[in-house]
């Protein structure tokens, strides 16, 4: 029943390329990015950010150890932020997405310092002039017999709506 507008934007693998994003329209922001490798069938909601980025990125450019905020905190997280993604995972507990993937809560952590991390960790620190809300979510590769990829974007689906509706439920 939800009504909203969605805005893509597709970002390339390189260092600095959520830097070109403005967050000042939007009310509940939303990166999707690939990231659960240990199995197919699981959707991590990232709770947080780790104030660090480290690694390749898609044109050779090597980072290691750089922090995304001098002097900031190494995890970063808002009371209202965290409330929010609990209420989503605590409104799936027992309930398998539309999908059939599972959701869990992934805790900011220090092997979590690629692009993902420092795009949440920018939407993280817009909410304090932007959007309402700011999440990322990794998805894990489509099933085997999911070619098509129906299955995982039912879950997807489901999950996005939950996340606008709680996040525009604290208005």
């Amino acid at each position: 029943g939800a009504n909203f507008h969605v805005t893509f934007h597709t970002l390339p693998v390189i260092w600095g390329s959520a830097a070109a994003l403005d967050y000042s329209d939007f009310d509940v922001v939303v990166h999707l990015g690939l990231g659960v490798y240990d199995n197919r069938d699981t959707i991590l909601l990232e709770c947080g950010a780790w104030n660090e980025r480290r690694g390749t990125d898609a044109v050779g450019r090597q980072l290691a150890g750089q922090s995304l905020e001098a002097g900031a905190p190494q995890r970063i997280n808002t009371p209202k932020m965290l409330a929010n993604t609990t209420a989503v995972v605590a409104s799936a507990i027992g309930h398998t997405l539309a999908g059939g993937h599972s959701l869990r809560l992934a805790e900011a952590r220090p092997e979590n310092t690629y692009l993902c991390n420092e795009t949440h960790h920018r939407a993280l620190k817009a909410l304090d002039s932007g959007p309402r809300a700011a999440y990322f979510v990794h998805l894990p590769y489509a099933a085997e017999d999911d070619a098509d990829h129906r299955r995982l974007a039912a879950s997807v689906a489901e999950l996005l709506r939950r996340l606008v509706e709680v996040s525009m439920a604290d208005s």
